[in-house]
């Protein structure tokens, strides 16, 4: 090939990598917001849930911490990390209100597309366990 048929040639893949790298990190972004519209979802819900058994604080399931739900900008214990799905209503003999995760799936970290896929679930979940209740 001749040196300007191989420049070019070079031109173009180095311009294609540039467009898949891009693309991928597109997709990545797009990924994170969509995660990150998840877990705004299970908080909405986990507080909803909180709204329906009159609790305001109750105990982090995995440290034991003191929550205040009203103040969570996110699913997570901020003491742990720990991440809640539902909150368990305490009784008046046995025990204080807890955040729990119902769902061990979420316990491992995942990778944030097999974690949308997991969050949408349990949103889903969630909405359709609140819609019976009432």
């Amino acid at each position: 090939m001749s040196a300007a048929v191989e420049e070019r040639l070079d031109d173009l893949e180095s311009k294609l990598e540039t467009v898949a790298r891009v693309t991928l990190d597109v997709r990545r972004q797009l990924r994170s917001e969509a995660v990150s519209a998840e877990r705004t979802k299970m908080l909405a819900a986990l507080r909803e849930r909180a709204l329906e058994h009159d609790v305001r604080k109750a105990k982090c399931a995995g440290c034991g911490a003191p929550v205040d739900i009203a103040l969570l900008s996110d699913p997570t214990c901020p003491g742990c990390g720990y991440l809640f799905t539902d909150v368990e209503p305490g009784s008046w003999l046995i025990r204080s209100p807890r955040l729990v995760n119902t769902h061990p799936e979420l316990e491992a970290p995942l990778e944030e597309e097999s974690e949308l896929d997991v969050l949408s679930a349990v949103v889903g979940e969630a909405t359709t366990d609140g819609g019976d209740e009432r």
